[in-house]
């Protein structure tokens, strides 16, 4: 529970400066009202996977190299956490296809979802959590899952998707920039006013 109320609040606090940036974003990209709408709620989502993963900030960052590079290796003593990583990255998968035209193939899907873990598990270096190649797998596991639901769901939801392929990159680099650079600051007050 304590973990749900962390990311929410570390979730608010990058929200403070997210939304007038994702505002001012679909404001100059999207061409309509629903494709400003699900970019908000895309770097959101990602959001609050940055701030489940306990990403780094220029406040709170020390290197800890621990690796777990042995794949499916502790998994079934950690079946939970594996669960909750496939969870974690479904709405990714979903996205993805369900968003951007550039994002329809499940390659394309896997290779960003790819990207993106790797880059979270990299910035795991400088946090005292582990570097493990199952959450790598897992997350993959959960983003192919997403695509097969949002290729389904496509069939029955109106078409939201962007023909810019640029834009869930940009959306998932403003986010991180967000929360390594400015949430950290927000962040102290609003734990502040809580305890």
């Amino acid at each position: 529970m304590y973990r749900i109320l962390f990311a929410l609040v570390e979730l608010a606090a990058a929200g403070v400066f997210l939304l007038p940036l994702f505002l001012l974003y679909g404001k100059f990209t999207a061409h309509s009202r629903m494709q400003i709408f699900c970019s908000i709620l895309f770097g959101f989502y990602f959001a609050a996977v940055l701030a489940l993963v306990g990403f780094p900030s220029i406040l709170d960052h020390s290197p800890d190299v621990t690796l777990h590079l042995v794949p499916l290796a502790g998994i079934p003593a950690d079946f939970k956490n594996a669960c909750l990583n496939v969870l974690l990255f479904i709405p990714l998968g979903l996205f993805l296809p369900l968003l951007w035209d550039s994002c329809q193939s499940l390659r394309r899907t896997l290779l960003f979802t790819l990207c993106v873990t790797l880059f979270i598990e990299l910035s795991q270096l400088f946090t005292l959590r582990a570097t493990d190649i199952n959450d790598i797998l897992t997350n993959l596991a959960g983003a192919a899952i997403g695509y097969f639901l949002a290729k389904h769901a496509a069939k029955v939801l109106p078409a939201a998707a962007s023909p810019n392929g640029k834009e869930p990159i940009l959306l998932c680099t403003i986010t991180a920039a967000v929360f390594f650079f400015a949430q950290p600051f927000v962040s102290a007050f609003f734990w502040e006013l809580l305890l």
